[in-house]
């Protein structure tokens, strides 16, 4: 019997569930298994997780070093406050300017916060890690100088030492042919 012709009367009456129906699991392999925001679709980017040491450690780095809003004394100058970027712990939201600004000098991280997995590889020449860009080698056009002027002397180098062998430069002092060393041929 119903008291009103409401359709939520009906729904009203029902008998409560014991307890909620559990949602499925992402599957194995995808990015987003383990993940507790998972609802049947992959995430819209960032799958939210605890930051580790070092990304916490190389966030403190490019804040105190390279942010224009960041003061030792006084923290975040617009805000006029402590910098919300030192004490992050999760990657869920990140300051505009830090993210627009600061977060493109270094590459790695910005994937790493992304959730997407970039393939890195360090610097022959300084050790320096770097994301993969084809067959780059060196992290900078710098690195990349120095290698070619280290190679371009060694290869100089081991062109001036064959040329001195082939070429010995002789003299002839009375009829015998002397090396420039002073030994008699």
């Amino acid at each position: 019997m119903n008291f009103t012709n409401s359709p939520y009367e009906r729904m009203m009456k029902q008998v409560p569930r014991a307890s909620r129906p559990e949602t499925p699991k992402a599957p194995p392999g995808s990015p987003c298994h383990g993940c507790c925001y998972w609802r049947d679709v992959s995430c819209m980017g960032i799958c939210y997780r605890e930051l580790t040491r070092a990304e916490r450690a190389a966030i403190r780095k490019l804040v105190v070093s390279l942010c224009a809003n960041y003061d030792s004394g006084y923290g975040c100058l617009p805000l006029d406050c402590e910098c919300y970027m030192l004490g992050k712990c999760w990657t869920d939201a990140y300051c505009k300017y830090f993210r627009e600004a600061v977060l493109p000098n270094d590459p790695v991280l910005a994937a790493s916060l992304s959730g997407c997995t970039v393939e890195t590889r360090s610097c022959t020449l300084c050790g320096e890690v770097f994301p993969v860009h084809g067959k780059q080698v060196y992290c900078s056009t710098a690195c990349a100088g120095k290698a070619q002027r280290r190679q371009q002397r060694d290869y100089m180098r081991k062109k001036r030492v064959s040329v001195e062998k082939c070429h010995l430069k002789t003299r002839v002092i009375s009829g015998f042919p002397i090396l420039e060393t002073g030994r008699v041929m």
